[in-house]
């Protein structure tokens, strides 16, 4: 359920983005009862969650039962974040391999028109960090910081499109 006016909109539970000039800051916002939502609505964020989980529990297995898996635990730990902070209501994650998806698909697998983050640990505390705009990598960054502005300034932009 959409609620809100002017430049102001919340979706379900979570931030609020407000516009502000060109730019959007997030403000902590009231959460929405879960009863308000529609039953698609319920059946995404479930959708949504269950793949914090899943992802979450694949990371667990591969550094604790494999050797050289040490250098996911911080993405690992960032996944747990922002989960914290109830990211898992707004973004389906997974991964590839060695690299970690963040996107706003319902469905698990992504089309190829469709927008997403990969990060992937590449070195020592070194982190390929793209955001995919379809096909076309819009935003390619080499990070050492998982919680680097330019990876949040990429959750928020990828927050702000429409689930698909």
């Amino acid at each position: 359920m959409w609620r809100g006016s002017g430049d102001s909109w919340q979706f379900d539970s979570g931030q609020l983005a407000v516009e502000d000039g060109g730019e959007f800051h997030e403000e902590v916002i009231i959460i929405i009862n879960h009863l308000d939502m529609d039953d698609r609505t319920k059946e995404i964020i479930s959708l949504f969650e269950k793949s914090w989980v899943e992802t979450l529990a694949s990371y667990d297995y591969a550094i604790n039962n494999y050797q050289g898996f040490e250098c996911f635990k911080p993405i690992r730990n960032f996944i747990a974040e922002l989960k914290e902070k109830g990211n898992d209501k707004f973004f389906r994650i997974g991964k590839s391999m060695y690299t970690l998806v963040i996107s706003r698909s319902v469905n698990h697998g992504l089309r190829l028109d469709q927008k997403c983050i990969k990060i992937e640990a590449v070195g020592q505390g070194k982190y390929k960090v793209v955001f995919w705009n379809g096909d076309i990598n819009h935003r390619d960054y080499l990070l050492s910081d998982l919680h680097d502005d330019k990876l949040l300034g990429l959750l928020r932009t990828l927050k702000s499109t429409l689930v698909d």
